[in-house]
C-alpha cells in the first residue's frame, strides 16, 4: 500500500510540476485560465497525499510509539479526501477542454507534447487526469484486502487474539470511513453532471422568466422529461390536445412548445407549482368519442368483465396518445369542477403516448411529493424542508455523510438540524422536557395498541384522561385525533390581530387567551382543562392547521382557537384530499354543540 502511493505522489508531482507549471510560463500558448481550469484541485491533491504518504511511512515502516495506525491514519484523512466530489464532477469538463485546445489550436497541441515528453509521460494528459478519480475509489478495497488478511491470521492457533481484535476494529473503522469517501464522490458527481443538464435545459428554453436571482435547479432535481398531449379542454380531454414536452422537477411542473422541425430549443408555454394536496389521477378508459372525464370515469367504474370475456384476447394495450392522466389541486366534485373550470388552482389533462408511459408519469409525481413532503416531515417539533448543502455535511441523527452537493438532505426550518431523508426522525426526543406524542404509526406499543397494516391507526389513548378512546383498524370511518408537539403549538400560535368583533366590541386580548385556555381553564364534559388533550392546540390559524394535517391518515383532525371566528372553537380535519375547517357553535339554551 505505501508503495502504491509513492507511485500516486510522483504521478500528482509530474503534473503539477513538469506539466502544469511550464504551461503557465509567459511564453505559453495557453492562457491562465485555461490550465487553471484542466489542473482544478491537482495542487490541493498533491499536498494532501505528500502528507499522507508521509504519514502512512510512520506508521507502517518507523512504527514510532504512540504514533498512530495504519487505519488510523485513513480515519483522520476521510473528511480532506472529500475534495475529490468536487475533482470527480469538474473531470469531464477538463478533459473536454484539452480536446478542443488541441483540436483547435496546433501550437497549444505541440507545446502540451512536448511537456509530457520531456518529464517522460507515458500517457496522454486526459488519461491522467482520471488518476485521482481512479486511486480514490481503490483505498476501501485495499483496506478491505488487508481486513482479509488479518482475519486469517485472527484464526491461527498462534495468533494473539486480542491485539488481532484491535487492529480488526480499526480496519474496518478505516473501511467504513473509505467506503463512505467513495459513495460522496460516486454521488457529488452524479449531482453535478445533473447540474450541468439542467443548466443546458435552462439554455434551451426562450421567453423563461424566472425570479430574479433563480434559476432552474433552485426547483430541485429533474424527475421526468417527455412529450404529453394537454388536452384543450380538461373537462373533454377527447375534444382536442396540443404537444407539449414536459419537464417535472421536484418543486414545478414546465410545460414548453418546440421550435419546430429542424430547430433547436423549445419555447415557454406554462408551469405549475408541485404542491403536498395535488392529486394526480390515471384515467383507465381509452377515450372515445367526446367523453367527458366525469363520463369516462363512470364508465370504467360500471364495466362488468364476464368470465368469457376474460378468456377473449385481450388489446396489446400499446395504442399511443390514448392513456390519460389528471393533475389537479381542486378535491370537490368532478360536477362542481366542470362547472368551475381551472380558474382557481390547477385542473389540467395530460395524455401519454403509451401506458408506460403514464405510469412513468404518475411515479415521477409521487416522487416530487414524497420529496416535498416525506414521513414526518412536521412532526415533533420539526419542520424539515428539502435543502442543497454546498458543503460536505454530517447527519444530525446518524452523524454519517450525507451524500451529494444537490438538493442531497433537509434541514429542519426551527431548529436547523441537516439530516439524511431517511433520518428524519419519526418519533420523540425522549430527552426533551417537552410533553411530546408520537406521529401515527409509531404510537400504542402498550396493552391498548392494535395491529394492523400501514394504512391502520393503532389503538390511541388520550394523555391525562382517565377513560381511553380507542380507534380500531376495523373501523375505517372512525377519526383519529392529530398529536401535535408543544414547540409546534407554541410556533402554530401567534397573538391574533386586534380587529372589531360584533360592532364596537374589540378582541380577546393575548393574555386573555392565554388565561382563558392555560392548564385549569376551559375544561371538557369531564371536568378535565382541554390543553391536556393531545387533539387541543390553542390558539391556531386555519393556514398553520392546514400545514400540521397535511401528510396525516385520512379522518386526522384538530380542535384549535380560531383566530378570525371571536375567538370561537373550530375543528379542522383531514377529509379526502383536503383539509375541511368547521366551526364549532353551542346550541342555544342547552349545552349541546354543533358543527358550522
Amino acid at each position: 500500500m505505501v508503495d502504491t502511493e509513492r507511485n500516486y505522489v510522483e504521478t500528482l508531482r509530474l503534473l503539477v510540476e513538469d506539466v502544469m507549471q511550464p504551461m503557465k510560463a509567459k511564453q505559453s500558448a495557453w492562457s491562465a485560465d485555461e490550465v487553471d481550469t484542466i489542473f482544478k484541485f491537482l495542487p490541493e491533491l498533491s499536498s494532501l497525499h505528500q502528507k499522507l504518504l508521509q504519514e502512512l511511512q510512520i506508521a507502517v515502516v518507523l512504527k514510532p510509539e504512540h504514533a498512530k495506525s495504519l487505519p488510523q491514519v485513513f480515519s483522520s484523512f476521510k473528511d480532506r479526501m472529500l475534495v475529490y466530489g468536487q475533482y470527480s464532477g469538474h473531470l469531464a469538463r477538463a478533459q473536454k477542454l484539452v480536446e478542443n485546445a488541441c483540436k483547435c489550436d496546433k501550437r497549444k497541441s505541440d507545446e502540451l507534447q512536448q511537456h509530457l515528453s520531456n518529464c517522460r509521460a507515458l500517457f496522454k494528459l486526459s488519461e491522467y487526469l482520471t488518476v485521482p478519480v481512479q486511486r480514490v475509489l481503490k483505498y476501501h478495497l485495499l483496506l478491505r484486502s488487508l481486513i482479509s488478511i488479518e482475519e486469517k491470521l485472527a484464526a491461527q492457533p498462534q495468533q494473539q487474539q486480542s491485539a488481532s481484535q484491535l487492529d480488526l476494529s480499526q480496519l474496518r473503522e478505516a473501511h467504513e470511513a473509505m467506503c463512505e469517501v467513495a459513495d460522496y464522490v460516486n454521488e457529488v458527481k452524479r449531482d453535478l453532471e445533473m447540474m450541468a443538464l439542467i443548466d443546458q435545459i435552462q439554455n434551451t428554453i426562450d421567453d423563461l422568466d424566472l425570479p430574479p436571482s433563480m434559476r432552474l435547479i433552485d426547483y430541485g432535481r429533474l424527475q421526468i422529461d417527455e412529450e404529453l398531449k394537454v388536452a384543450n379542454d380538461p373537462n373533454r380531454p377527447t375534444s382536442g390536445s396540443k404537444l407539449r414536452y414536459c419537464f417535472l422537477w421536484n418543486r414545478i411542473c414546465m410545460l414548453v412548445k418546440s421550435r419546430g422541425p429542424g430547430k433547436e430549443g423549445y419555447i415557454f408555454k406554462n408551469v405549475f407549482a408541485i404542491k403536498t394536496d395535488l392529486v394526480i389521477k390515471p384515467i383507465d378508459c381509452p377515450p372515445t368519442g367526446k367523453k367527458s372525464v366525469a363520463q369516462l370515469q363512470q364508465t370504467t367504474a360500471q364495466q362488468q368483465v364476464s368470465p368469457q370475456q376474460q378468456q377473449q384476447p385481450q388489446p396489446a394495450g400499446n395504442t399511443k396518445w390514448t392513456w390519460l392522466f389528471s393533475v389537479s389541486d381542486q378535491p370537490q366534485p368532478q360536477q362542481q369542477q366542470q362547472q368551475q373550470g381551472s380558474k382557481d388552482g390547477i385542473n389540467m389533462v395530460f395524455i401519454a403516448k403509451t401506458k408506460e408511459s403514464r405510469r412513468r408519469w404518475l411515479e415521477a409525481f409521487q416522487r416530487s411529493k414524497e420529496v416535498l413532503a416525506p414521513p414526518n416531515f412536521n412532526m415533533f417539533g420539526h419542520y424539515f424542508e428539502p435543502a442543497t448543502f454546498d458543503l460536505p455535511t454530517y447527519c444530525s441523527v446518524c452523524n454519517r455523510l450525507i451524500l451529494g452537493c444537490f438538493y442531497q438532505g433537509y434541514r429542519c426550518r426551527k431548529t436547523g438540524k441537516k439530516v439524511h431523508p431517511a433520518c428524519i426522525p419519526s418519533r420523540p426526543d425522549r430527552s426533551n422536557s417537552e410533553i411530546i406524542a408520537p406521529r401515527f404509526g409509531e404510537f400504542g406499543a402498550g396493552a391498548n395498541s392494535a395491529p394492523g397494516g400501514p394504512n391502520s391507526a393503532p389503538a390511541v389513548q388520550t394523555r391525562h384522561s382517565t377513560d381511553a378512546t380507542e380507534f380500531s383498524p376495523s373501523a375505517p370511518n372512525q377519526l383519529m385525533p392529530l398529536r401535535i408537539p408543544a414547540a409546534v403549538i407554541e410556533e402554530f400560535s401567534p397573538s391574533p390581530k386586534p380587529q372589531p368583533v360584533n360592532g364596537d366590541q374589540p378582541p380577546p386580548a393575548p393574555d386573555q387567551i392565554t388565561r382563558r385556555f392555560s392548564r385549569g381553564g376551559s375544561t371538557d364534559s369531564t371536568g378535565h382543562p382541554l390543553d391536556h388533550h393531545d387533539w387541543f392546540v390553542g390558539p391556531m390559524s386555519r393556514e398553520m392547521a392546514r400545514d400540521a394535517l397535511l401528510g396525516q391518515p385520512v379522518g386526522t383532525f384538530l380542535v384549535r382557537l380560531s383566530l378570525t371566528s371571536s375567538m370561537d372553537y373550530a375543528i379542522s380535519l383531514r377529509y379526502r384530499e383536503t383539509i375541511k375547517h368547521m366551526r364549532i357553535q353551542q346550541v342555544q339554551f342547552c349545552s349541546s354543540h354543533a358543527l358550522s
